[in-house]
């Protein structure tokens, strides 16, 4: 743990954040296995879950499988002109959209305008932002599914 501190302490962040997405659905795992009865019904079930978790890490499309450790790349990602995001509009489906435009004149925070693949634009400040950036592909994201 030291070495990672060391080299970057994101690095460690990153990888107890992984070390938790991933242990959490273990324990849920062997919660649901406890007992004495019927549960050996279930094994092949949960079993087989647990590996379509393990299989879903690698494939990029699949969001949310480590809702923590995308949340520390977010809070790390500085927002710049070009960065990607991907934002679900109920019933149209999810949009990829990219940093236009940054607005820092304003005293408060900076406002982002967001520009989508399909014409449409909008504005936002950094606390709607963040929890849209996209953080597949991101080095960080594959370090932590390694």
């Amino acid at each position: 743990m030291r070495t990672l501190y060391e080299a970057d302490p994101l690095l460690l962040e990153v990888s107890f954040a992984a070390g938790y997405d991933g242990t959490l659905a273990m324990l849920k795992t062997t919660y649901e296995l406890e007992g004495d009865r019927l549960e050996i019904l279930l094994v092949y079930r949960r079993v087989e879950a647990l590996r379509a978790f393990g299989r879903s890490l690698l494939d990029g499309a699949n969001r949310d499988t480590l809702p923590n450790v995308d949340a520390v790349i977010r809070r790390a990602t500085t927002p710049t002109v070009g960065l990607k995001i991907q934002k679900e509009f109920p019933e149209h489906g999810l949009f990829t959209g990219f940093i236009t435009a940054i607005d820092k004149d304003h005293p408060e925070e900076w406002v982002y305008t967001i520009s989508y693949e399909d014409g449409d634009s909008e504005t936002m400040v950094l606390a709607e932002l963040e929890p849209l950036l996209s953080t597949h592909g991101n080095a960080l994201r594959e370090y932590a599914v390694q």
